[in-house]
């Protein structure tokens, strides 16, 4: 364990850099580097923490794909496992953004042919043109993840080849 050390600070001190507290941070770094799933028991446990703040850490991350949380039959033990390639993890996460801009894409053009149709004020047409532009923002952020997506997958193509 203590060998370990050395690499789940380093991946601890990168997840700081990008802004996560200790605990997101330690979390990450656990699931990172081992090999199978861990149940939230042992890294509260681990940790020092209870089992709730284990739970309200990783529900997001879990929501953008960086966590699989996991039930097995027989236990009432909850566990979470993190992909240790990088590209498939960065492509999961990236997944999970397209599902969630999906449904922007699918729900502004209605919002701003309401907003057009009714903007009759400066202030209602300052709130139609920040919603347009939050629209073409969506649609071109849409566009890049689909190429990473694609680029993603040929390199996994190619190094299964």
């Amino acid at each position: 364990m203590e060998k370990d050390q050395e690499f789940i600070e380093l991946i601890k001190n990168l997840a700081k850099s990008q802004g996560m507290d200790d605990l997101t941070a330690i979390i990450i770094a656990k699931l990172f580097i081992e090999p199978g799933e861990v149940a939230m028991e042992d890294l509260a446990k681990e940790t020092g923490y209870s089992l709730a703040s284990i739970s309200n850490k990783t529900k997001l991350f879990e929501q953008a794909g960086l966590f699989k949380k996991i039930t097995k039959p027989g236990t009432r033990k909850i566990f979470f496992y993190m992909e240790k390639d990088i590209s498939r993890l960065i492509a999961n996460m990236f997944l999970k953004k397209l599902e969630i801009m999906s449904i922007a894409k699918a729900k502004l053009p209605d919002i701003l042919k309401k907003y057009k149709a009714q903007a009759k004020t400066d202030k209602e047409k300052q709130k139609l043109k920040i919603i347009g532009h939050y629209y073409k923002d969506i649609l071109k952020f849409d566009k890049i993840l689909q190429e990473l997506l694609q680029k993603l997958s040929k390199l996994e193509e190619n190094d299964n080849a």
